[in-house]
């Protein structure tokens, strides 16, 4: 995998891992996609986060947005540290970051399958997850 495409990957579920360490903190809960229903039924649908963060669950993700303006949206996977994302995900968040990737969808969609091929990315099997990509575990 190519280091842009790496290093965006590795910044985008750092970041991530880091909102929902405080979302789980203020829910008093690990959050997974086996428990977002479970969480909703006693957590707000959306809020803002200690940092600042606003933050939206939908479906069995969740969008933040930061305050300098850097969306990461994205799903959860089947454990707490799982971040599922995809090209459309990883762009955004790029953009909105203003990393200056100068990387398409499609060329980023070739760089994710390819990464895959080569173990460093995995799909699970899972259908409500199988469009995403996540980190192996190993990876973390």
């Amino acid at each position: 995998m190519k280091s842009q495409v790496k290093n965006l990957i590795n910044q985008f579920v750092s970041e991530t891992r880091a909102l929902v360490g405080e979302l789980c903190a203020q829910t008093g809960m690990e959050i997974s996609a086996h428990n977002v229903a479970t969480v909703l039924k006693t957590f707000p649908r959306e809020g803002v986060v200690p940092s600042g963060a606003s933050y939206r669950f939908h479906g069995i993700g969740c969008r933040f947005e930061k305050i300098d303006g850097t969306v990461i949206d994205f799903d959860f996977g089947p454990g707490p540290a799982r971040i599922g994302f995809d090209e459309f995900r990883l762009c955004e968040f790029s953009a909105s970051a203003r990393k200056n990737e100068d990387i398409s969808p499609q060329a980023l969609k070739s760089e994710l399958v390819h990464a895959q091929d080569t173990g460093e990315l995995e799909k699970l099997t899972l259908p409500v997850l199988s469009h995403l990509f996540f980190l192996k575990e190993s990876s973390k």
